[in-house]
């Protein structure tokens, strides 16, 4: 319930986005879903950070609501920004390739993986605002 509840408000930010700037890599939301999943669990893994229990605090969906959950929501506008630079970055590093195929890409276990090392490295630019990426302040 709760992972709905994120990826409900989150759908908003993608659909902005996607709509925003035509990028291919940004074409569907379920690979959005996964992106913002690394992202959630590298940060709170580079922070040593329990993620299950912050997200069990965002089973009130009182956070949703306007006037209430401003930590939250940013922090998943901050984490969706990350999930989005690692989709375009992974994207435009596969397109380089002579045999890249845009629809193949979204089928590829590689694409799943690329992803995630994209948003693995962008940790250590991002690290100085670790706290930033944390649903519930600590």
């Amino acid at each position: 319930m709760v992972l709905m509840f994120l990826c409900s408000y989150a759908r908003d930010t993608w659909r902005e986005r996607s709509a925003m700037t035509k990028e291919p890599a940004l074409e569907r939301r379920w690979m959005f879903y996964y992106a913002l999943g690394k992202a959630l669990e590298i940060g709170y893994h580079h922070q040593k950070r329990d993620l299950s229990s912050d997200l069990r605090k965002l089973g009130n969906p009182a956070w949703t609501r306007k006037g209430g959950g401003d930590q939250e929501r940013k922090s998943i506008a901050t984490l969706s920004k990350l999930a989005f630079r690692g989709m375009i970055d992974a994207y435009k590093q596969a397109s380089a390739n002579a045999t890249f195929t845009h629809r193949n890409w979204f089928r590829s276990q590689t694409t799943l993986e690329a992803i995630a090392t994209q948003i693995e490295n962008s940790w250590e630019l991002l690290s100085d605002h670790a706290d930033e990426y944390l649903l519930v302040r600590h």
